[in-house]
């Protein structure tokens, strides 16, 4: 059927400036008026705004970056809250699980960027111990910043199959958009996930593990899954979209498939949660 092409248009405006103002109320609700204010910061030049964020204490943002965006996805649109599923109570309960039998839950944020997920976790699961890897020194800087006086560990390092090293590859998509590309003399040092978990000490359990790392997760799920056996949760934001041709979600969706995970949609999250 034939229609013109300005009514769709326009509705799609209508829609994006709806969705952009529902936003930015629940940003007030959620986070406050003080990260709200953040938009004040920028236009006066300033680089980074501090503020306190309900529920959490001071953050940091950078005005000029995606980290606002970032915290609106964590706690806004709650994209990792197990909780807005029935799934959620198999995770609870497994938390439960490990923390009666003396064993420290680990959540491992691959990806951790600013901190935001980092600090979701560290809220919902305060008996656990979150590892935050981060590639990029100066998100790693923010992240450490964002999380200090909380059971977080941040690892400057970049995550994948196997040990070795990388280099950062930023295309000038923002700060939540730097890739890593293997390099055999790499400026930056690939760390796994049994590594990560073995550096908690004895009693350490994994628990959730959390995946956001454009692109890379190719490599990532390439070998050495035996991580994945142990996991209540794995949370995956694929970048097909980002990497057109490359099959960057072809190993994990296989790994998945195999194994018994339930898979949930959480906004460009994918979340297995391991059935019971």
């Amino acid at each position: 059927m034939l229609r013109t092409t300005g009514v769709p248009r326009r509705s799609g405006i209508l829609r994006g400036s709806l969705n952009e103002m529902a936003l930015r109320v629940a940003e007030w609700q959620e986070l406050g008026p003080g990260f709200f204010a953040r938009r004040w910061s920028g236009i006066r030049g300033r680089e980074r705004h501090r503020c306190t964020v309900r529920g959490l204490g001071e953050v940091t943002v950078r005005t000029a970056s995606s980290d606002a965006a970032v915290f609106r996805q964590v706690f806004c649109e709650r994209q990792y809250d197990l909780d807005l599923h029935s799934q959620g109570a198999w995770v609870a309960r497994r938390y439960g699980e490990l923390l009666d039998a003396g064993r420290t839950p680990i959540i491992v944020d691959l990806g951790a960027n600013n901190g935001a997920s980092a600090l979701w976790f560290a809220t919902c699961y305060a008996e656990a111990t979150v590892v935050a890897v981060e590639p990029d020194p100066e998100s790693a800087a923010i992240c450490r910043e964002n999380t200090a006086g909380r059971s977080v560990l941040v690892v400057e390092a970049a995550i994948g199959s196997e040990p070795g090293s990388v280099d950062l590859v930023d295309e000038g998509n923002g700060s939540w958009a730097v890739q890593t590309r293997r390099a055999v003399d790499g400026g930056v040092a690939v760390v796994t996930v049994p590594e990560l978990v073995a550096r908690c000490g004895e009693g350490a359990e994994l628990f959730i593990v959390k995946v956001d790392i454009e692109g890379f997760e190719s490599d990532l799920f390439a070998a050495n899954l035996e991580w994945l056996d142990q996991a209540a949760a794995v949370m995956i934001e694929p970048h097909d979209w980002l990497l057109p041709g490359s099959g960057t979600s072809t190993d994990f969706q296989k790994a998945m498939a195999e194994r018994g995970f339930d898979l949930l949609i959480s906004g460009e999250n994918l979340l297995y949660v391991r059935r019971v």
